[in-house]
């Protein structure tokens, strides 16, 4: 399951990868969505299904602390974004530069942050 919108500082995914044939992802927002559901096995696969989030030019906000969704059973979430690019990095002034606070395999909670600009 992924989803795309725009935060602030542009682009941003969250994909949400489920344990194959063991678990479901379940998304508050759309309640229909079944994952890892019995099909009957073709020599064609269908094309995935793709939904579209937005109402006259405005997408579903979600804010900070704002459940999104639940796994069950296994579960892995990829998170990709636009980082933000200082104005001093954009005059080319490098005493500034844009540093992850967690790296692989720290448990991450709600509303931590991901990482931040540092003086150098």
């Amino acid at each position: 399951v992924i989803l795309e919108g725009v935060w602030q500082e542009g682009f941003m995914a969250l994909a949400a990868v489920g344990a194959t044939n063991i678990g479901s992802i379940e998304l508050f927002i759309e309640p229909e969505l079944q994952t890892n559901k019995a099909i009957k096995k073709s020599l064609h696969s269908d094309l995935p299904e793709e939904r579209v989030y937005d109402c006259e030019g405005v997408g579903r906000v979600l804010k900070k602390g704002d459940e999104l969704g639940a796994f069950n059973m296994g579960s892995t979430v990829v998170l990709i974004f636009q980082a933000p690019i200082s104005k001093l990095l954009q005059e080319g002034d490098s005493s500034q530069e844009f540093n992850f606070n967690v790296k692989c395999g720290d448990r991450i909670r709600v509303g931590e942050a991901l990482g931040r600009w540092h003086s150098s």
